[in-house]
């Protein structure tokens, strides 16, 4: 047995809510909510275009839910939101997976997760959400009961036989104070009031921001030194005046290049080389030239690719350099 579901596309949800599930629930219980689609945002807007499509059917819904799985996709909570901007957005499930953290195991991870459920609240809200639903407020010490075994997270994990040694039968999660920050200081009927921003613009990063494994990011050209490199006579290509060079991640299997100490590492060592389709006469110019990898025969390659990627949100966009 799988997960308890009702394949739906969109049409079919619309239909089945104007023709059936609509009418009945609007003479007899005409306080009750509909809410549509109900799952994860990177496809919300999709599946909006075809709740809303057929007016009739549209009536009758009051909003659609969301799950934050698959990232932020604040784009697609605007485009929702355009679509129908009677209609409300409810955030109705986020969880941390798999299984649990506890502090005194893994600290940082810990607050880590708490931080990703405080971010997605904040920018659910800013994005025309009208709430946010955890999807568990309690659970056992391995994340369940689950007949799946689709094992979670929660604000509070009950602990009876105190096995997790905490001193308590009832372990609270840092999830539940970023929680407890929102429901305690956002009481029904909040508004989010105009402010003004005075924070300063930061600076450009310098020669001294780096540091080992940061992920290789396209940005447009702005003079920075940052963005000057140099490919010595031993393959090294090292941004130009620091000891950082260009490195194929996981020991060159990549595909991430990131930026790490120079080490004449074979995972660090480019060549030039002349594209196969560089025409006649193009030779040797910036234009018709690839920089390989030699031990790997892989190419510096510019990649528009999921945040995830980089160790960012899933649901952002990056264009970044892979060994591919």
């Amino acid at each position: 047995v799988g997960w308890e579901k009702c394949v739906y596309t969109a049409d079919y949800m619309a239909s089945f809510v104007k023709e059936h599930l609509g009418p009945v629930l609007r003479e007899e219980h005409p306080r009750v909510k509909i809410i549509g689609f109900d799952h994860n945002k990177d496809h919300v807007l999709t599946y909006a275009r075809g709740l809303y499509a057929d007016p009739a059917a549209a009536h009758y819904f009051d909003g659609i839910g969301m799950h934050w799985y698959g990232g932020l996709n604040t784009d697609n909570l605007d485009g929702t939101h355009a679509l129908a901007p009677d209609k409300f957005l409810l955030a109705t499930e986020a969880c941390n997976c798999p299984g649990v953290i506890y502090e005194a195991e893994a600290a940082a991870e810990w607050w880590q997760r708490a931080e990703h459920l405080g971010m997605d609240i904040l920018q659910d809200l800013l994005h025309w959400s009208v709430g946010w639903i955890d999807w568990n407020l309690i659970l056992d010490t391995t994340g369940g009961p689950n007949h799946l075994g689709n094992r979670c997270d929660a604000n509070l994990i009950a602990d009876p036989h105190e096995k997790k040694k905490t001193g308590d039968s009832v372990v609270v999660q840092a999830s539940y104070h970023y929680m407890g920050h929102f429901s305690r200081y956002l009481p029904r009927g909040s508004v989010r009031i105009g402010v003004n921003d005075t924070v300063e613009q930061e600076k450009p990063p310098g020669k001294d921001d780096l540091k080992n494994s940061q992920p290789m990011v396209f940005t447009p050209c702005e003079g920075s030194p940052l963005q000057s490199f140099s490919l010595d006579s031993g393959g090294m290509l090292t941004v130009a005046g620091t000891h950082f060079c260009l490195d194929i991640s996981a020991y060159g299997k990549g595909p991430r290049v990131d930026v790490y100490s120079c080490a004449h590492s074979p995972n660090q060592q480019w060549e030039r080389r002349d594209a196969p389709s560089c025409p006649a006469g193009g030779q040797g110019t910036p234009a018709c030239s690839l920089l390989i990898s030699p031990s790997t025969d892989k190419c510096l390659t510019r990649v528009t690719t999921s945040g995830a990627a980089i160790g960012l949100d899933a649901g952002s966009k990056y264009t970044v350099a892979q060994a591919l």
